[in-house]
């Protein structure tokens, strides 16, 4: 005999997850866990019969992915705030509670825009990191509290190569390291070496991960996180290393006029 149904164990879970890691839960939150029914991803299929699949028939969408934006709001994930939708405390709580459950098994991964869960693989790659590094020329402000909230990442490295697109931006990032300064942020350098154009993130203990796009993309187009050989990974280490050593520091500054938001950057 069943001592609970599932969806009381599922939301038993979800209270273990969301404490353990710092999170509060208020009962209406737990209840609306429990009553709601998570959006479906996309679903795919062969347009045509199998036999045609050798004659280049690819896989369609045969179902639209579900709104995930009013489900997060209803189980207080995430507010629609001023200046745009934000984490929740409880919604850190939850990424970082993924973050934890998979850190061994985040390594290689499709990340797909019509997952919900893209950002919680990726989050829970960079976590996976420990003190290591992030390398993105295009890294943006809008990531930084999150990669602050929910890894221990201590060095971000981006481009400056286009001076003038990316001056507005780093001039943010100077800003905001300002007001995480209590959050003990990485520290961030740029370099305008014109080798600084893939993205990786570099763990503590050496390993190496190559990212196909910007992580600003991650959720808005296809992309992944791969593995390369063991040769691959020490080439690009040590190019990593190089870029680090004489790259420039962003230093935490409060700004000295209002901030501006920068143009578009490519993902």
């Amino acid at each position: 005999m069943d001592i609970a149904p599932p969806h009381v164990i599922r939301t038993l879970r979800y209270i273990r997850a969301v404490t353990a890691n710092g999170g509060l839960l208020r009962e209406w939150e737990v209840d609306a866990f429990a009553h709601q029914q998570p959006p479906k991803a996309a679903q795919y299929g062969l347009a045509g019969l199998r036999s045609l699949r050798r004659a280049g028939w690819a896989e369609v969408r045969t179902a639209e992915p579900e709104p995930v934006a009013a489900y997060l709001d209803a189980v207080g994930w995430t507010i629609d705030g001023p200046d745009g939708v934000e984490l929740t405390p409880l919604g850190l709580a939850v990424l970082k509670a993924h973050a934890d459950q998979g850190e061994e098994d985040v390594v290689d991964v499709a990340l797909d825009p019509d997952n919900p869960l893209s950002i919680v693989n990726l989050i829970g790659r960079i976590h996976a990191a420990g003190a290591g590094m992030i390398v993105d020329p295009y890294f943006k402000t809008e990531m930084l509290k999150t990669v602050c909230d929910s890894t221990t990442v201590k060095r971000i490295l981006l481009s400056s190569k286009n001076s003038t697109r990316r001056r507005p931006e780093n001039d943010l990032l100077g800003y905001a390291l300002h007001q995480l300064q209590d959050a003990d942020p990485p520290e961030i350098r740029h370099t305008e070496d014109p080798r600084l154009h893939d993205r990786f993130i570099l763990d503590e203990g050496g390993r190496l991960s190559m990212i196909g796009g910007s992580i600003n993309g991650v959720g808005k187009v296809m992309t992944a996180i791969v593995t390369p050989s063991e040769e691959i990974q020490r080439t690009f280490r040590e190019l990593c290393e190089d870029l680090w050593e004489s790259a420039t520091p962003i230093d935490p500054a409060p700004p000295t006029q209002p901030p501006t938001q920068p143009e578009d950057t490519p993902s």
